[in-house]
C-alpha cells in the first residue's frame, strides 16, 4: 500500500518516481521557499515548467540556479511576470501564454484572516451594508478568494470578516483598493472597540474554486 500523503510530505515524496515529460506547469511564488522547491521537483521529472514571479530579475536568478542544479534529461525552465493581485498582470499572462494545454497549476497555501469586530449597537444594520458592499468588490480581486461576513448569534453587535487571500502579499493589495478604503472610513465611527485579526494558514489540502 502506498504511503499516505500529509502535510509533512515532500513534493520528491508527492511525485512517487513519476515521469511528467510532455506536461506543462505554471508554478506561482516560484523564486522563494517553497515555490523553488515545487519547481525544482517538476522539472527534474521532466514537466516544462513556469516560474511565476512578481519579479522577472528575481525569477531568472532562480531560473539560473535551478539550471545549474538540475540533470539534463531535466523538463525546461522559463520564467513569466504574475502578480496574483493585480488584474492585469493576470490578463497579461493569460494573453501571453502558448496554445497548448496547462497541466499544473502550483500556487502557494492559502492565507487565511478572522477580522473580530465589535460595533455600536445603533449602527448594526448601517455596518452590515457596508460591509456587504466591500465584500462584493473583495471578491472580484484575483488574490481572494473567499470574503465572508458572519455575525455572533449571542450579541448581534460582534462580527467576523473571514477574508481568504491566495497569496501572502494579496493583504496588502486588498487594503489599497477603492472599496476597502471607502469601507474603512464608513465604518470608523460605527466601532466600539478597535478591530483585531488573526491569521491562520489552511492545512485541509482542500481547493478552492478560481
Amino acid at each position: 500500500m502506498a504511503a499516505k500523503l500529509g502535510k509533512r510530505t515532500t513534493a520528491q515524496a508527492a511525485l512517487r518516481g513519476a515521469r511528467l515529460d510532455g506536461l506543462t506547469a505554471i508554478v506561482t511564488g516560484a523564486n522563494s521557499g517553497i515555490g523553488v522547491e515545487t519547481a525544482r521537483v517538476l522539472a527534474q521529472a521532466g514537466a516544462e515548467v513556469t516560474l511565476a514571479c512578481r519579479s522577472l530579475e528575481a525569477g531568472e536568478r532562480t531560473r539560473q540556479e535551478l539550471l545549474a542544479s538540475l540533470p539534463k534529461d531535466s523538463g525546461a525552465i522559463r520564467v513569466a511576470r504574475l502578480d496574483l493581485s493585480d488584474f492585469d498582470s493576470v490578463r497579461e499572462l493569460a494573453a501571453s501564454w502558448p496554445a497548448r494545454p496547462l497541466d499544473l497549476f502550483m500556487t502557494l497555501p492559502l492565507l487565511i484572516v478572522h477580522v473580530h469586530v465589535h460595533v455600536k449597537a445603533e449602527h448594526v444594520e448601517a455596518f452590515i451594508a457596508a460591509t456587504r458592499d466591500n465584500a462584493s468588490a473583495s471578491l472580484r480581486e484575483p488574490g481572494i478568494a473567499r470574503f465572508d461576513v458572519v455575525q455572533d448569534l449571542a450579541d448581534e453587535t460582534r462580527f467576523v470578516l473571514v477574508e481568504v487571500y491566495r497569496t501572502p502579499d494579496a493583504p496588502d493589495a486588498h487594503k489599497r483598493t477603492e472599496h476597502y478604503a471607502r469601507w474603512r472610513d464608513t465604518v470608523a465611527d460605527m466601532m466600539a472597540e478597535p478591530r483585531a485579526s488573526t491569521k491562520y494558514r489552511d492545512c485541509s489540502g482542500a481547493v478552492l474554486d478560481s
